[in-house]
């Protein structure tokens, strides 16, 4: 079986005849099957040549077209995305298309599926290579018809003029096109569009409604045995001994260490649980956490990254090259023109690590065969991770295959990346494949989590209530940290894995800066602003041993949260209803368009606030406006005196992402990130001692459940065909803290500044205040 993942490849003219071909080893579910097909021309370090429209299309005998793409469906339907743009392009019905996602050996080199990037990015260069190889069927069907082929149209696939047609299947059915993308083919113009902007159901629906939908959760190989791994018990610690199991096992293949690393390989699931559980071993004491109240404050002594001082980091932005604080903005003088006004105000806010939460813990399979490897992974950065993989066991990139498997769980760097690593040092010990699925506390407590930030900021208002002064400073680490590449000297690095620390690796890591506080919507006067950039921590270094990396919106969330709070509490200030306070400032008429549109959705009451009829009852209710982009969400909120628990009843959105390729699966998104930010408002926080992380579960890292999530979330979609498409996984979710802090205040004239908005910290606020 192993043979044929490299050495005995079908043909790509095989794998064509029958429009797909699906081995034992098949992923997919509802994507269309990927089978384990060569691709020519021959591959270069990052995939197949990306100016071949053989690189992107293969068109079957039966007419069916197959795209290729190196992004990542995430569960957020961008894969259907960019198929009707493929669709469009190359006039055949979308029922006619398939889709083989990321294998570095067949599809594209597309990057990273991260930062919004499927339909704005990364649909681009499919509807141009889409546009590209309609015209070569049409040049090609003109030779065929003896017809010009400016005299020819094409309708589902069929191309037609003076009086005869041919479909693509006969054309080219099953062939390869050996053509380059010349960039003369032109796409389509919106007014054309037949389905790019209607709400075709996603693929992956079907089998993910019927249960039978392929997560690599629930990946098999035949031959399959099971890992699990054991983890330190501190986030520092160092294993010293492995003693052996402290009770009869069963099953157990092989105990595997490297260095730190620990883990058991079993012939069954249950039993590499089972043994995980009972395999002894001494690790060193550690407790080197500040106490968890301390966090903030300990952050503010922390001494700034310095990459002089740290040379073998890599990819670090120019601005952390000096140890410094960094000054990202300096107009005017803030500082006199804040001792100058007639209003002021100063202020701090708090955040906390986040974990990602995953439903399913993430796990990865791993095979090889002498030093070559093939990993399934639902990893965001297939080329990235898989390059790290290859650095981190010294092998050609192209000796690592990796294939792209759905995850239950993602948005940003969870432990995905780790687990494929995990995977590839136990079957590495076999002749075997090895599945690897992380317990829910390895997923838990050994993630990569956001970091938590603190801003202090300070502003002044005219007479007029306009701005005039915006002074902020802000400390975290790193919000990234992934194994991606496309660097000149260097590409993905394992020391962004802590894995691979733990099991040796002490070579370069990888130090991406938080990036700094982003700045408000619109133009002021007078701006300072810095970000103390404290580096990138992980469980084997740094000076907070608590690992950060990307997640959904990596700095947008908290910057927004902060900024756009700190907007409401001006408006306040100068006695100004928050959303014409915004409509006062902004600059932007896409920005003002979607703040009005949501103001008559959500049918806004101009007043200043907080709420004068809020009253002293039982529930106090209120709403929240926040701006960010060309994206305006209104908050209802009701909050209980008596329990302090925080309750959405209504969420409205206006939302401008430019072209609208599919209305529903963009209207979906925004739901799934008003409701992710809400749940990362009011509920969740990684807790840890002086040890260790000590959230590891859904009781001590409760999420939203469904019972609390706002039962209408009205979305507005502002549909621009003109512009360009705009991410939507991230920018819906950005704004959402603001909003509900900004909601909060409304409602009981008390500002909460520091994140999680729990009962017990609205309820000892509500006291406080009075009530």
């Amino acid at each position: 079986m192993t043979g044929l993942l490299h050495e005995r490849e079908l043909s790509r003219k095989t794998f064509l005849k029958g429009g797909a071909l699906v081995l034992g080893f098949t992923l997919g579910g509802g994507l269309a099957g990927r089978a384990a097909a060569a691709y020519q021309p021959p591959l270069g370090d990052y995939g197949p040549d990306v100016a071949e429209l053989d690189t992107w299309f293969a068109v079957g005998q039966d007419g069916s077209v197959t795209l290729y793409t190196g992004v990542v469906e995430l569960g957020t339907g961008s894969v259907t995305g960019l198929m009707q743009i493929a669709a469009e392009e190359l006039d055949v019905p979308f029922g006619a298309m398939k889709v083989v996602t990321p294998d570095t050996l067949r599809t594209p080199d597309q990057f990273v599926s991260s930062g919004s990037r499927a339909i704005s990015q990364h649909g681009p260069p499919i509807r141009q290579a889409a546009a590209e190889a309609r015209q070569f069927l049409v040049n090609l069907a003109a030779g065929k018809l003896g017809v010009p082929a400016s005299q020819l149209t094409v309708s589902d696939g069929v191309v037609s003029g003076g009086g005869k047609s041919i479909s693509y299947g006969e054309l080219i059915g099953g062939r390869l096109f050996n053509a380059r993308i010349t960039g003369t083919a032109k796409p389509k113009t919106p007014d054309k569009y037949r389905i790019v902007g209607t709400s075709v159901p996603r693929v992956d629906f079907p089998s993910i409604a019927a249960g039978t939908h392929q997560y690599i959760q629930n990946f098999r190989l035949p031959g399959m045995v099971y890992g699990r791994i054991i983890r330190p018990p501190s986030q520092g610690a160092s294993l010293v001994k492995v003693n052996g199991f402290k009770q009869h096992v069963t099953g157990v293949v092989k105990v595997v260490r490297k260095h730190d690393w620990l883990g058991v390989v079993a012939e069954s699931d249950w039993e590499a649980i089972v043994a995980a559980r009972a395999l002894d071993a001494t690790w060193s004491d550690w407790s080197g956490l500040p106490p968890e109240g301390n966090l903030h404050a300990v952050m503010r002594t922390l001494p700034l990254y310095d990459a002089a001082a740290n040379p073998l980091d890599l990819r670090v932005g120019a601005q952390y090259k000096n140890p410094n604080p960094n000054v990202w903005q300096n107009t005017g003088n803030a500082d006199a023109a804040i001792a100058a006004a007639p209003k002021k105000l100063s202020v701090t806010y708090t955040t906390p690590f986040l974990a990602h939460g995953s439903i399913g813990p993430s796990a990865a399979v791993a095979v090889w065969q002498g030093d070559r490897c093939t990993v399934w992974t639902s990893t965001q950065t297939p080329y990235g991770t898989r390059e790290a993989i290859a650095k981190f066991w010294g092998v050609p990139n192209n000796n690592v295959r990796l294939i792209s498997a759905q995850g239950s769980g993602t948005y940003g760097q969870n432990g995905s990346d780790d687990a494929a690593l995990d995977a590839t040092i136990m079957a590495r010990e076999l002749d075997r494949p090895v599945r690897v699925q992380w317990m829910r506390w390895d997923e838990h407590t050994w993630e990569n989590y956001k970091s938590a930030r603190v801003y202090d900021l300070s502003g002044a208002l005219d007479a007029n209530g306009k701005i005039v002064a915006w002074k902020s400073e802000s400390w975290g680490f790193t919000n990234y940290g992934r194994p991606e590449y496309h660097e000149p000297a260097h590409g993905g690095e394992p020391g962004s894995l802590f894995v691979a620390q733990l099991a040796g690796w002490t070579g370069a890591s990888v130090e991406e800066g938080g990036g700094p506080q982003s700045a408000p919507p619109f133009p002021i006067p007078n701006v300072w602003a810095k970000h103390n950039f404290l580096g990138a921590p992980s469980q084997r270094k740094g000076a907070l041993r608590i690992k950060s990396g990307s997640m959904r919106n990596p700095t947008g969330f908290y910057d927004t949260y902060a900024n756009e709070s700190f907007i409401d509490e001006l408006a306040a200030l100068a006695g100004i209803d928050a959303l014409q306070f915004r409509l006062n400032h902004l600059t932007s008429p896409r920005a003002i368009t979607a703040l009005q549109t949501v103001a008559q959705a959500a049918k806004w009451d101009f007043r200043p606030g907080p709420n004068p009829n809020r009253g002293k009852g039982p529930i106090l209710r209120g709403r929240g406006v926040t701006v960010q982009g060309n994206i305006a969400e209104v908050f209802e909120v009701e909050v209980s005196t008596k329990t302090g628990k925080v309750f959405v009843p209504r969420v409205t959105v206006a939302a401008d992402h430019g072209l609208v390729v599919n209305p529903n699966a963009l209207t979906s998104q925004i739901e799934g990130a008003v409701t992710f930010g809400l749940s990362n408002g009011l509920y969740e926080q990684v807790r840890f001692d002086r040890q260790k992380v000590t959230s590891r579960d859904w009781v001590t890292y409760p999420i939203m459940r469904y019972k609390d999530s706002p039962p209408v979330i009205d979305t507005v979609l502002i549909n621009r065909p003109d512009q360009p498409s705009t991410g939507g996984g991230e920018p819906p979710h950005q704004p959402v803290l603001a909003g509900l802090a900004n909601a909060i205040f409304d409602a009981t004239g008390v500002r909460m500044r520091d994140l999680p908005f729990t009962p017990k910290k609205v309820l000892a606020a509500l006291r406080s205040a009075g009530y």
